[in-house]
């Protein structure tokens, strides 16, 4: 069942795009090969708090990289092999799903 955390701020339009979320999210999922968590619940929001710790040197690496690159992005997924390429100036981060990688090739 759907939890709706903020109710007295979610109108009708809100409403309808909260029940179509599950809907939205199926082919994520298939992309993925893994189950996509249910943005409306209580367990979800706790699993993804942050905590304070020292932040994975693979996101301090992307979050420099953002800042210094150019804002264009060349995005190309192939679904059969489960990896998705996000290319910005000369740096390439590859996602492969199917093997759980992350590689940056500059």
């Amino acid at each position: 069942s759907t939890q709706v955390l903020a109710e007295p701020f979610v109108g009708r339009r809100e409403r309808q795009e909260i029940a179509a979320a599950p809907k939205r999210a199926q082919p994520l999922a298939a992309f993925s090969g893994e189950d996509i968590p249910d943005p409306q619940a209580v367990e979800t929001f706790l699993r993804s708090k942050l905590s304070a710790r020292e932040p994975d040197p693979l996101y301090r690496e992307l979050l420099a990289l953002r800042r210094a690159l150019p804002r264009e992005l060349e995005v190309e997924a192939d679904e059969d092999a489960k990896v998705l390429r996000l290319r910005r100036g000369n740096v390439e981060l590859v996602v492969d799903f199917g093997a759980k990688q992350v590689d940056i090739r500059r």
